[in-house]
């Protein structure tokens, strides 16, 4: 594995010779990963930003409150989901030699909220197959931290997390190589009390991963690189519920309104994503699979998202459909759209559970899953 991509780093060199530091591979995250509810919403959350689901979209979910909950003085949530990709080619990663016909993604997050503050954790890791010539596997874990703090006289809910990120690159049963590095992301939600939309706000920083125990006599190491993402998102929720009620934190608010109590809606979101360049002379992570310099990241993107949710049976069912553009980061591949649906269903076992489906689709791409929680 490494003799291959010594020969690919040489081909770099040769055609590049300012090239002399750090060989950078780009290995962007894609595409929507997260919970049942953020994929049903084709992953515009970064305007809803409520719950643990919104973590690794929002950082001001860490202190944003559920509508349920603006009563409460303390309040707590957390997400866990798992998703298995069967399909031919699912990303923009764009391997000539080889197809990535299989990948997995793994989340687990949890927060807790005091008053105004809120703080948690957030993990995920990615693994995707490739298969041809020679298999490869390339992983990418994330762990994050985050805080938040929620502003009542300006009406807004602020947070950030510091990221810890590792990624993997393997042949097959070899040794595999390491990379670690740390990034940070923040966020914004403006929520006005009793109208009916928030904006919302994150900014994530470029992040390198740098290789671990280099032994090798060369000028150089291999860096894996994250590209920075700006995102604006908004939401609007109209017929029964608010979207907005007034923070009371435990006490009745003697003059304004108290928890919702209504609960149907529909609810309507929009994110408009903006993946910026990465460094010159970037190439795509799959350029160690077939040997091939393909540059990686030297347009800005952008992408948008859509989604829609409503309680339709006061108490009983929720349903959502969404949509999303993945902007390829390589010239040679086209943008991917993808349509998106979900449900959730009240079960009374006991306690009030929450059954949940979700379904993705896109070209060479298929995506469908259950899911179990609480219902609120």
């Amino acid at each position: 594995m490494l003799r291959k991509i010594m020969v690919l780093a040489l081909l770099l060199l040769w055609s590049t010779p300012i090239f002399a530091e750090e060989a950078l591979f780009e290995f962007p995250i894609r595409p929507v990963g997260n919970s049942n509810r953020v994929i049903g919403l084709g992953g515009a959350f970064v305007g809803i930003a409520e719950g643990a689901d919104g973590h690794t979209y929002n950082p001001a979910s860490f202190a944003s409150r559920f509508s349920y909950s603006r009563d409460q003085l303390w309040d707590w949530d957390w997400t866990l989901y798992w998703l298995n990709l069967p399909t031919n080619d699912h990303s923009d990663f764009g391997a000539i030699n080889s197809t990535s016909n299989n990948a997995f993604h793994l989340g687990l997050g949890i927060d807790v909220k005091y008053s105004l503050f809120g703080a948690g954790v957030h993990g995920y890791t990615s693994q995707y197959k490739f298969f041809g010539d020679d298999n490869y596997f390339l992983t990418q874990t994330v762990g994050l931290i985050g805080l938040g703090l929620t502003l009542p006289k300006f009406q807004l809910s602020i947070g950030a997390t510091l990221n810890s990120g590792s990624s993997e690159v393997q042949l097959s049963d070899e040794v595999p190589i390491n990379f670690e590095g740390t990034g940070a992301s923040f966020g914004v939600l403006w929520f006005p009390p009793s109208l009916p939309f928030r904006i919302g706000a994150n900014l994530r920083l470029p992040q390198k991963d740098k290789e671990l125990n280099n032994d090798d006599d060369r000028e150089f190491e291999f860096v894996i690189t994250q590209p920075g993402e700006l995102t604006l998102g908004a939401s609007w929720m109209f017929w029964e519920k608010k979207h907005n009620p007034i923070h009371t934190f435990g006490d009745r608010y003697e003059k304004g309104e108290t928890t919702n109590k209504k609960r149907r809606y529909v609810l309507i979101a929009a994110d408009l994503v903006t993946t910026f360049q990465s460094p010159t002379n970037t190439f795509a992570i799959t350029s160690v699979i077939d040997s091939v310099a393909r540059s990686s990241g030297e347009d800005l993107n952008i992408g948008l998202r859509l989604g829609i949710e409503s309680e339709v049976l006061d108490n009983r069912l929720r349903l959502r459909t969404g949509y999303y553009q993945l902007p390829s980061r390589l010239q040679s591949i086209p943008t991917y759209h993808h349509f998106t649906a979900g449900a959730d269903l009240r079960v009374t076992l006991g306690w009030d559970w929450k059954l949940n489906t979700v379904l993705d689709i896109s070209k060479d791409y298929f995506n469908f899953g259950f899911g179990l929680g609480l219902w609120h």
